[in-house]
Formats: C-alpha cells, sequence, structure tokens
C-alpha cells in the first residue's frame, strides 16, 4: 500500500526498519531515573529497532490543555516496558506490538465494561490473542471471535463463540 501511495510514510528513506525489539540498557543520560545499566526491556519505536545499538529518548508524558485523551500515535512513541525473564528476546519484543494495541483498544478506544459483548475479528491473529486474553480480565466479558477454522482451537478457550469468516456470523451475533 505505500509502494502504491495509498497510505502516507511518516518515516522517509533511508532509515532503519522494524518497531519493536528487546534488549539490555547498556548506557543511561545523567536525567534519566526509571532505567538502569543492566535493566532487561522492551521498546516499541516508530523505526529503528533492527539496529544493532539504539539511542531511546525518554518518553516525555502526553498533557493536553483541553483534557482531551493523547492520539494512540501520542501513546505509543517510544514505549519502554520491562522485559519479563520468563520471556525470550522474541516472545517479549510482541508485547508492545501486539498487548499494547490490545490494551488500548479495549480500555481506551471501546472502552469495554464488565458484562459486555466484543466481537473480534482475527481472533486468531496477534493482536486478537492479546485482545482475547486482556478481555478475560474484564469480569462478565464475552467474546465472540472470527478467525480461521484453523486457528479455531488455539483460541477456543478465550471465545464463547467462535465463527469462520464465510460462516454468516452477522445473523447470530444479533442472538446476543
Amino acid at each position: 500500500m505505500l509502494r502504491q501511495g495509498l497510505i502516507e510514510q511518516l518515516v522517509k528513506p533511508p532509515f532503519a526498519m522494524g518497531s519493536e525489539c528487546a534488549g539490555i540498557v547498556t548506557a543511561v543520560g545523567e536525567a534519566v531515573t526509571e532505567y538502569k545499566v543492566g535493566d532487561r526491556v522492551v521498546v516499541l519505536l516508530e523505526t529503528g529497532a533492527w539496529s544493532e545499538r539504539l539511542v531511546i529518548p525518554v518518553k516525555e508524558e502526553v498533557s493536553k490543555p483541553d483534557e482531551t485523551k493523547p492520539t494512540i500515535t501520542e501513546m505509543v512513541r517510544n514505549v519502554i516496558l520491562p522485559w519479563p525473564t520468563a520471556l525470550s528476546a522474541s516472545q517479549a519484543a510482541i508485547l508492545p506490538f501486539a498487548y499494547l494495541p490490545a490494551y488500548l483498544l479495549l480500555h481506551h478506544i471501546a472502552c469495554v465494561r464488565t458484562g459486555e459483548i466484543i466481537l473480534i475479528h482475527s481472533a486468531g491473529g496477534g493482536v486478537g490473542t492479546a485482545i482475547g486474553q486482556l478481555a478475560k480480565l474484564i469480569p462478565n466479558v464475552k467474546l465472540i471471535g472470527t478467525a480461521s477454522k484453523t486457528k479455531h482451537e488455539q483460541i477456543a478457550s478465550m471465545y464463547e463463540t467462535l465463527f469462520t469468516p464465510d460462516q454468516d456470523w452477522s445473523a447470530e451475533i444479533r442472538k446476543y
């Protein structure tokens, strides 16, 4: 889509590719208090994560004078999270890529509340799986999903009802 000019390229070449990575802090600036040398971190960047070494600016708090919520772009710029010790680097790197959008969708965009019903398309993908897992933390939420038949077994425990994309799911969900 980028090559066809259908979406805007936010970062102009030349640049290093990649937006998510996991690594170990090797140095910190004088003003940095929340990280120290040796910390294992997961990072979400606009670009450059495939580099061998990174310099990551510490995220500034997003505050708006009109009390509106920050945009998703503002919320996810230079996100730095702890790298859970139980996860490999590749497992940890997916946290901001799948779980951060899932969290933002559930709590800042859809504002899902106790007892609601959620329909998730592509429920077997990375973000869909993350939404399914995070939504289970909200009491009495019912999850309905669409996913290819090959993904049903892997995600069945998270979803009350699963449909394949070729099924007439739109008629079925009206019953809820």
